[in-house]
């Protein structure tokens, strides 16, 4: 029996950058032939570039098939994901940001071990390279994730995450949406709120199976405007005003002590 797995990768515009992410995703190992890999991609408002999508269309196989919802205006990245979550028919579900890619083992390794585990999420390590400087660094994937971790910090590349899609119809009510519509960090209230529901059981997946790309005008690269949006973060968490603030200007020295030292 296949094992059937959903990528979502949201996008603004159908891209070089798309097209190599997703050439990451469908050349992915294999063994047994027993995985199916459907990728949705969510054209977010942008316009559709007809001869870049028919490139992507190309990359199709028995094993790896492509599918696009084209949102006819602006939704935000939280929107898309949910729409995608809708429409997908996977056994698990993944996320991969339109200018991350996947290494070729990571979809068979990352299933092997959360049946190994009998696990409900997971999250793998990462490198991350910056488009400026031309530098890159590892980062592990944190080795114990909870609802209080993650009130504290989110040590999670959403490009590196993948959740069972039974174990996630069964903890979510018929009308919710996994994540809140906001315009950044709705992926860290979402593993949040995940954290907190019943059963919830993660599994630590170690090795570097991402590659994330730092852009000059990403959020990462803008520290004052991860300051801003963490800090909403920690206030839609249950943190005071007092303390929001204290944490969202030390939170850009966690992020750098975790390069350093390639922890998660």
């Amino acid at each position: 029996m296949r094992t059937r797995v959903t990528i979502i990768t949201p996008t603004l515009e159908i891209n070089k950058e798309l097209i190599e992410c997703a050439v990451s995703a469908k050349s992915f190992y294999n063994p047994g032939k027993n995985l199916v890999v459907q990728h949705i991609f969510v054209l977010d408002g942008g316009n559709l570039d007809s001869s870049l999508w028919n490139k992507i269309q190309f990359l199709e196989h028995e094993f790896y098939k492509v599918e696009l919802i084209k949102l006819v205006s602006n939704q935000g990245v939280a929107f898309a994901r949910n729409e995608a979550i809708k429409n997908s028919d996977g056994d698990y579900l993944m996320f991969l940001d339109s200018d991350d890619t996947f290494e070729p083992q990571k979809i068979a390794e990352q299933v092997k071990l959360m049946r190994q585990k009998n696990a409900n999420f997971s999250h793998t390590g990462f490198v991350e390279f910056s488009d400026k400087s031309g530098r890159e660094w590892k980062v592990g994937a944190g080795k114990n994730i909870t609802a209080d971790i993650l009130k504290k910090r989110c040590p999670i590349c959403t490009s590196s995450v993948c959740i069972s899609r039974e174990w996630l119809a069964g903890v979510m009510d018929v009308s919710e949406n996994l994540f809140p519509d906001q315009k950044m960090r709705s992926d860290w209230l979402g593993w949040f709120k995940l954290a907190k529901k019943k059963g919830f059981h993660p599994a630590f997946v170690s090795g570097y199976f991402v590659r994330r790309r730092i852009g000059t005008n990403s959020l990462t690269a803008n520290k004052l405007k991860t300051m801003i949006y963490n800090y909403r973060v920690y206030r839609q968490t249950g943190h005071s005003i007092i303390s929001s603030s204290a944490k969202a200007v030390l939170y850009p020295i966690d992020s750098l002590k975790r390069r350093v030292f390639h922890q998660g």
